[in-house]
C-alpha cells in the first residue's frame, strides 16, 4: 500500500464552542494520509497517475476556511468524507490539532474513513 502524506497543513477558522471561538478564526494543523500509486506515477513520471497533493491541500483548506464547527471531531469527520467524496479516495487517515486549545498545549483528534488496504 502506497500512501502520500501532507503534514502540518495550517488553515484559520471559526472553531470551538466559547463565544469569543464564535467570532475569532483560529488556526487548526491537519496531518493526513491518503491512498496513491506511486509505482504507476513513477513509471512515467506522470502527475496524472498519482494523488495531486496540491489540489487537495487548497481544495481542503477552502472547505475548513468556510466552516464553522464546534468541536474539532465534527471537523476532523466531515473533513475526511468532504476528501472522500471530492477525490474518489477508498480510505483517508486524518488528523487535527488545535494548537492552545488548553494550557498544556496541543489537543488533536484522529480519524480513519473507508477501509484502509491490508499492509505488506
Amino acid at each position: 500500500m502506497d500512501s502520500i502524506h501532507i503534514s502540518g497543513l495550517r488553515v484559520d477558522t471559526i472553531i470551538g464552542v466559547l463565544p469569543w471561538e464564535r467570532q475569532c478564526p483560529q488556526t487548526v494543523i491537519l496531518d493526513l494520509e491518503l491512498p496513491c500509486d506511486a509505482a504507476l506515477a513513477a513509471q512515467d513520471d506522470d502527475l496524472d497517475k498519482t494523488t495531486n497533493y496540491a489540489d487537495i491541500a487548497t481544495i481542503t483548506s477552502t472547505f475548513i476556511r468556510e466552516s464553522e464547527f464546534k468541536l474539532i471531531e465534527t471537523l476532523a469527520d466531515k473533513t475526511a468524507r468532504f476528501i472522500q467524496d471530492s477525490f474518489n479516495m477508498p480510505w483517508v487517515k486524518l488528523r487535527v490539532a488545535k494548537p492552545g486549545a488548553i494550557k498544556a498545549g496541543t489537543v488533536s483528534v484522529s480519524v480513519s474513513r473507508g477501509e484502509v488496504a491490508d499492509e505488506c
